[in-house]
């Protein structure tokens, strides 16, 4: 028995580990993620009894508590106003059962992950190194792909979207794995990352210290030195406007407008302050040209702009769009200079945020049926028909938008950079009381795929911190909190298209998969 506390024990601190390296504090530990995977080896190789059961308990436990910890955000949901439900009681007690249902549900491909371990490392050290490290990609692959699964709805768009918890977002601080990240993405990494967790636990078992030394001090080391080169090239002038309104089912008359003076003062200070500006991007939701309309005509608006500008400048925003009846979440692209350029609806769409799953629907529809139907009718987006790309602003850019959950998926990116020169991201918090660990987080995620692709990123935020980021994932500017302001700053366009950017995942996870076929196919050789 003592043994087996012993082990649950190893198990729990080996997801306390990971969880202290993912992205979302007020610090930097990723470096622990080299070595957050060791307890959780020393505790299936030291099992009692390798009883099926015991492995996949010794799985389970580490990854929920990796999960509990990482997934703290939902208790930002709380409480639940923001989609009708204002019992604080119940509110509490729902998002506990969401909360719970996922870290459990998805702690499961943990267990597998355990049980696939125990397994392969019979193998000789080569096959079992390479397999191990393939099983987990493909998990975390799945895990993805889960997430929105579980809570299935109206708006949910299958696939693997929803990579929040992927241990690669660990190193974020490290230059070198951001640029890692254009040949092999966020899954190469994570294999890399298992290796070498494998790689450290098979030189203890041997021994080995002194080398076991040196290259866990060369990681520790990576994480502080900067390997992103610099960037030259023609640059574009760019401006965010920062609100911080908070989500509601319905918005007074009086709050609107002071929302929309908010933004229209900001606009006006970057026209003054800021002249050389080309490009100005509002955050996801803003509304900002969507009530300009109801103040002027077309050829109104066009003259104030063309007043107000000296030259055409490049207007993002978003914006609530009905249409037969369907509500979707909009950006609008304008000419100041001229019309409408493009629009795009966004395609992965936040459970809970912008459409109920049919489960929390149909509590809310028992508890609160008013409640239920004012998020029908006001709040519940529709997906997008088409998939994010690039618009062309009079040749000096081309801009692909994304629309805040988007960027969890890398997929998303890839496909919306694939003929773009840069990212622009809309984004909001406002679901999650604006969250600090989520907005860190969503930063991490954003380096990423600013990186992956190689392309420069921006993001406006609501109720958050907006920022820029460089094609190597370096952060150029950030505001410093989630008040009302402005960020301006200068990207500069990217035309080069990144290994990652034309091949995708496909690579790494048929190389995974190949691994896991090799070792089934090949004789049981014990380990030297």
């Amino acid at each position: 028995m003592g043994k087996n506390y012993k082990q649950f024990f190893l198990a729990v601190i080996s997801g306390v580990i990971l969880a202290l390296a993912y992205p979302g504090w007020n610090f930097d530990l990723g470096f622990l993620v080299w070595f957050g995977f060791l307890p959780l080896f020393m505790s299936l190789d030291t099992a009692s009894q390798k009883s099926t059961k015991q492995l996949f308990t010794l799985g389970y436990i580490a990854s929920l508590s990796y999960l509990l910890i990482v997934f703290g955000w939902f208790w930002s949901f709380h409480p639940l106003d923001t989609i009708g439900l204002n019992n604080r009681v119940l509110s509490f007690l729902l998002i506990l059962a969401l909360y719970l249902i996922t870290s459990g549900s998805l702690a499961l491909f943990g267990s597998l992950f355990s049980y696939a371990f125990s397994k392969f490392s019979r193998r000789s050290f080569l096959i079992s190194f390479a397999s191990i490290a393939g099983v987990f990609v493909l998990l975390e692959y799945l895990r993805s792909i889960g997430f929105g699964t579980l809570w299935f709805g109206s708006g949910t768009l299958i696939g693997p979207h929803w990579t929040m918890g992927n241990i690669a977002y660990s190193l974020v601080g490290n230059s070198f794995a951001l640029r890692l990240s254009s040949f092999i993405g966020i899954y190469g990494l994570s294999f890399i990352v298992v290796s070498i967790n494998l790689l450290l636990y098979h030189l203890l078992n041997k021994k080995n210290r002194w080398l076991f030394g040196i290259i866990l001090i060369g990681l520790v080391g990576s994480h502080f030195v900067d390997f992103s080169p610099t960037t030259s090239g023609n640059s574009l002038a760019f401006a965010l406007v920062q609100t911080n309104q908070p989500t509601k089912i319905n918005y007074r008359p009086a709050e609107k407008l002071e929302n929309f003076k908010i933004q229209l003062n900001l606009l006006n200070t970057i026209a003054i302050q800021y002249p050389e500006t080309e490009m100005i991007v509002f955050p996801e939701g803003s509304d900002f040209l969507k009530d300009f309309s109801l103040f002027l005509s077309p050829a109104q608006a066009e003259k104030y702009f063309r007043a107000l500008f000296a030259k055409p400048v490049l207007l993002i925003s978003g914006m609530r769009a009905l249409e037969n009846e369907d509500n979707y979440s909009r950006v609008l692209m304008l000419d100041t200079r001229g019309d409408i350029i493009d629009y795009y609806d966004k395609r992965v769409l936040t459970p809970g945020g912008e459409f109920l799953p049919y489960i929390l629907g149909s509590v809310i529809k028992i508890s609160n049926p008013e409640g239920l139907s004012g998020f029908t009718d006001e709040r519940e987006f529709s997906i997008g028909k088409k998939a994010s790309g690039g618009i062309d602003f009079r040749g000096k850019l081309r801009a692909a938008p994304l629309i805040c959950s988007e960027l969890l998926g890398p997929s998303s990116a890839k496909i919306a950079s694939s003929n773009s020169e840069a990212l622009v991201v809309l984004g909001s918090t406002s679901i999650f009381h604006g969250w600090n660990g989520l907005i860190n987080e969503a930063l991490a995620m954003a380096r990423f795929r600013a990186a992956e692709n190689k392309k420069p990123l921006v993001f406006a935020a609501n109720m958050g911190r907006s920022y820029s980021i460089s094609k190597w994932g370096k952060t150029e500017k950030i505001t410093p909190n989630s008040n009302a302001q402005i960020l301006t700053g200068f990207i500069i366009p990217s035309h080069e298209r990144s290994w990652y950017n034309r091949l995708g995942d496909w690579p790494i996870l048929l190389v995974s998969g190949l691994m896991i076929g090799i070792t089934f196919f090949t004789k049981n050789v014990t380990k030297a």
